[in-house]
């Protein structure tokens, strides 16, 4: 089957001035706010080829001969690479749905409201549409010298959620949640071994704690209040990380270490994919893996996707984490021993 693609630049289809030329498209779909990027290479043999201006908007979309194709995103170019021997020009585009207003510095105190309030704000700043699916109350959070973007991914990190801006939406979201925006159930995309060409993963057990513990400070009692996260996937006499950050509240010390668990939990397991190129999986989506061995079958979750389009064939590479619930002991048949870690 033929893999096919199309480009347009600032809305013009230069798919068929390309197709000659064109000597791959790659593509990187990452989570959160971390901008997804698109990489074009084209044979310049004669130098005929024109340089394009910086800013301009790239449209990609791939797809298989009959059955249509599928849109990956807008990409803005910021930055040109001019090559010798053999002749060849690429271009490097960066998802277009981020402003340069949300990179930009700011002081701004945010107290008794809650995480969804402070990205509805973020977000109205910066022209985005707010979609918030974590409930948490935020007592306090302050934004000193820091850009809304690297601000509202802090607090979603802090939540165990993801932030990222799609289609003009900022969105926050549990991470491994399996749940839309609209907060509609994702589906989970099973995956066996026939339909892959490659696949390795990696089981680190020495990721795996039985519980972390976290502190908060009760401003009106001067006493320190000790928040609990247990892994119930984890070996019940299992290390016990202890978080050295002191947090301002009770609720946000147990968001802490639910969190930090959950980040613990999917380091447990890596691995990446390699099978042929399919639009419906994504950074954030979660793949069941059956009849692999027992060690291997399960539940993960997508880090990030590359898609890699040649002219005539089209495969992408998954990496992948063990999900929060991890993979404890699935090499061993036993989770880690230890005492208490500090963090």
């Amino acid at each position: 089957m033929r893999a096919e693609f199309q480009v347009l630049a600032d809305g013009s289809d230069i798919s068929p001035l390309l197709r000659d030329r064109l000597i791959s498209i790659q593509i990187t779909d990452k989570p959160g706010l971390a901008a997804d990027t698109c990489e074009i290479r084209i044979d310049d043999r004669d130098g005929k080829v024109a340089v394009p201006p910086k800013g301009a908007s790239l449209r990609v979309s791939l797809g298989w001969a009959g059955r249509g194709l599928s849109a990956m995103g807008t990409f803005k170019i910021d930055e040109v690479t001019l090559e010798s021997s053999p002749m060849t020009l690429t271009l490097h585009g960066r998802s277009a749905d981020l402003r340069k207003g949300a990179k930009s510095q700011r002081s701004e105190g945010y107290e008794a409201t809650t995480l969804a309030a402070i990205v509805g704000q973020v977000a109205r700043r910066q022209g985005w549409k707010p979609e918030c699916r974590v409930e948490a109350a935020v007592p306090r959070a302050d934004q000193i010298n820091e850009s809304d973007l690297h601000f509202i991914t802090r607090m979603a990190l802090a939540h165990g959620a993801t932030a990222a801006v799609k289609a003009g939406r900022l969105l926050v979201l549990p991470r491994g949640g399996g749940k839309s925006a609209g907060g509609a159930a994702l589906p989970v995309t099973t995956l066996m071994p026939y339909m892959l060409s490659h696949y390795r993963f990696t089981f680190a057990d020495r990721a795996s704690v039985g519980a972390v513990k976290t502190v908060s400070h009760d401003a009106a009692t001067g006493r320190q209040a000790v928040a609990v996260a247990g892994n119930a996937g984890g070996a019940a006499d299992g290390a016990v990380l202890i978080e050295r950050h002191v947090c301002g509240s009770p609720q946000a010390a147990q968001a802490s270490a639910s969190a930090r668990l959950a980040a613990l939990n999917r380091a447990t397991a890596s691995g990446v994919l390699t099978m042929s190129g399919r639009a419906d999986i994504g950074a954030e989506c979660r793949l069941a893996l059956e009849d692999f061995k027992a060690e291997l079958n399960g539940v993960y979750l997508v880090e990030s996707v590359t898609h890699i389009h040649d002219g005539k064939s089209w495969r992408m590479q998954v990496a992948v984490n063990a999900d929060n619930g991890g993979k404890t002991g699935a090499a061993t048949g036993k989770g880690k021993e230890g005492p208490a870690l500090v963090a």
